[in-house]
């Protein structure tokens, strides 16, 4: 039997995935992934830590299959005739609950694994490998973050991460809207001044003018230099700040998962549903919106 943890999407999906990998491969050695990326700024782990690429094109048709989550004649027809050559699908639930069995399967079947595997409780086990395995390439820092670093470093700094943008359009719409509200933020923002003295906001969002018109914060700078490619530098000073604030996005969990931050204040929850606010660690601090 051998599992197949595919990795795509954005650079936070693919720390998850590969972090659900290495928690697999502990159990069952036989374990491996394929990248499958094509959107985003393409495969991050590579060129950031140099994890490197897997390809499979058996795994394309696979791959197609497990993202769609219609259940028309054709996908099943294709699951039946991939499950009579020994080959299992296995999505993950969208409301990312923990299920520890996946972590322990056996089969005489190889299983191709499709998810956001985001659920802390898979991998937490390997927390200081994934300290060690996510060490950001710190010498290509750029100036911009470099002078960022250092205002963050000598204050009671504070990230902020506000993602718009994509979260606006239909489909994200209702699966990720009206969940970091403004008055989540605003609620996160009262309970940060009141543990911490004089904070220094460094506010990290794609909506720069959304957080100019809503959030009248002193001695705060809007982070919106790194793009593209270099937009991991974002993460990297995320990680470094002494509080954090976070989207129900995996961008800015991952910062927070990085940090020695002893405050991180997140949602209730991650997508729309009664479930997923398991996906955060349980000292982070919960927020009402």
């Amino acid at each position: 039997m051998k599992n197949v943890v595919l990795i795509c999407n954005g650079l936070g999906n693919q720390m998850s995935q590969y972090a659900f990998y290495l928690a697999m491969k502990e159990h069952e050695d036989n374990t491996t992934y394929v990248c499958m990326d094509t959107d985003h700024n393409g495969y991050e782990l590579e060129r950031l830590f140099n994890i490197r690429r897997k390809e499979s094109k058996y795994t394309i048709l696979c791959w197609r299959i497990l993202m769609s989550r219609r259940n028309n004649i054709v996908v099943k027809f294709l699951k039946k005739a991939l499950g009579r050559m020994g080959l299992r699908l296995k999505n993950e639930n969208f409301d990312y609950s923990f299920d520890p069995s996946y972590t322990f399967q056996s089969s005489s079947n190889s299983i191709i694994w499709y998810g956001g595997w985001h659920n802390f409780r898979y991998f937490n086990f390997l927390r200081d490998r994934l300290l060690r395995e996510y060490s950001f390439p710190i010498k290509k820092l750029n100036e911009y973050t470099l002078q960022l670093l250092a205002d963050i470093e000598r204050t009671d700094s504070v990230a902020i991460h506000i993602r718009r943008g994509d979260y606006l359009k239909a489909g994200n719409q209702k699966l990720f809207g009206d969940i970091c509200t403004l008055k989540y933020y605003q609620n996160a923002i009262q309970y940060i001044k009141s543990q911490i003295n004089h904070p220094t906001f460094f506010i990290f969002s794609n909506d720069v003018e959304w957080v100019k018109d809503n959030l009248n914060l002193r001695d705060s700078f809007c982070v919106n230099g790194n793009y593209g490619e270099q937009s991991w530098m974002d993460m990297y000073l995320m990680s470094k700040c002494k509080s954090l604030i976070i989207a129900n996005s995996t961008f800015s969990w991952w910062g927070a998962y990085l940090s020695a931050a002893e405050i991180i204040i997140c949602p209730q929850k991650f997508v729309n549903d009664n479930c997923s606010g398991e996906i955060y660690p349980t000292h982070w601090i919960r927020v009402n919106s």
